[in-house]
């Protein structure tokens, strides 16, 4: 609600615009957990492949190691039908980080490295905390009869900067 931001309306950053154009997609990796600490919550976009992609799996990751909590996560399912709603809660029932893929080399070097820091069943553990919050949202988008996130064909997540910080990126 507008009154619960000090005034102004809330400031949204979304990883794929609020990011420096100019920078390596292994540079934006490395700016991930910093963007991160610096917000509220997290808003998820979960369509059925969002957990394939390693870069996504890792902002999840991040999220929960920069101190947010799933309860700050809002999550929307995209999907118009039951079957692509169910297709999203599978896809996070089932994840195991080693089918997970990465847009190149580099990137997948550097996000197995950072992620060998934690055991590999605790990475599949943190994905796995998200699926509460994921079948509520297929639940919803169900009495909803879809969601308008679906209309967007994509998969992504947005962060809220935290009241009263500014962080690079941030609009």
């Amino acid at each position: 609600s507008p009154g619960s931001h000090e005034g102004r309306a809330p400031v949204l950053w979304m990883d794929v615009v609020s990011t420096d154009p100019g920078l390596e997609r292994w540079e934006l990796l490395a700016h991930m957990p910093c963007s991160l600490a610096f917000c509220d919550r997290l808003l998820l976009l979960a369509g059925p492949s969002v957990v394939d992609h390693l870069w996504c799996v890792a902002e999840l990751f991040a999220w929960l190691a920069m101190g947010g909590s799933v309860e700050d996560v809002d999550v929307e399912c995209v999907g118009d039908t039951e079957a692509e709603r169910q297709a999203v809660v599978a896809a996070f029932d089932a994840f195991h980080v080693m089918w997970a893929t990465a847009s190149s080399i580099e990137v997948r070097r550097r996000i197995v490295r950072a992620i060998e820091l934690a055991p590999l069943q605790h990475v599949n553990d943190v994905v796995h905390a998200y699926l509460p919050r994921v079948r509520e949202a297929a639940r919803r988008a169900a009495e909803e009869g879809g969601t308008p996130a679906a209309d967007s064909g994509g998969e992504a997540s947005a962060a809220a900067p935290k009241s009263g910080d500014s962080a690079a990126g941030a609009s």
